[in-house]
């Protein structure tokens, strides 16, 4: 969770029958970083199986990752996909996402870096 939207990432802690716990990540920031919240149809909201794909550079290889859902008693993981790029990446060439369920995928070029994107699954 980036509670905060600095790109670090924060914890919160759920206690049973107490406050919750909100750690605040203040550690110096390394570089350049892009979040990518995916969204699915009705039938799979959480797009949990989604391939998020980020090509940093045009004609490099992209970096994978799958949108999870982890659960356990009284927590629950964050389903934005966090990708720290290093420094001085100001955009990415590619960002590709790939819905299983429906075999549907989404492309984006030149993306700017520093934030949050949405992608939503495409009806048709």
């Amino acid at each position: 969770l980036d509670g905060d939207g600095d790109g670090r990432l924060d914890l919160v802690v759920a206690r049973a029958g107490g406050a919750l716990a909100y750690y605040r990540n203040v550690t110096p920031g390394t570089g350049s970083w892009l979040g990518v919240r995916v969204r699915g149809t009705r039938s799979v909201r959480d797009a949990g199986g989604a391939v998020v794909a980020v090509t940093v550079r045009e004609g490099e290889r992209p970096r994978r990752f799958e949108v999870q859902s982890v659960t356990d008693y009284l927590g629950q993981s964050d389903r934005t996909v966090h990708v720290g790029l290093g420094p001085g990446v100001d955009r990415v060439a590619e960002l590709r996402v790939q819905f299983p369920a429906s075999g549907r995928e989404v492309v984006r070029t030149d993306v700017p870096t520093g934030r949050v994107v949405s992608v939503t699954e495409p009806l048709r």
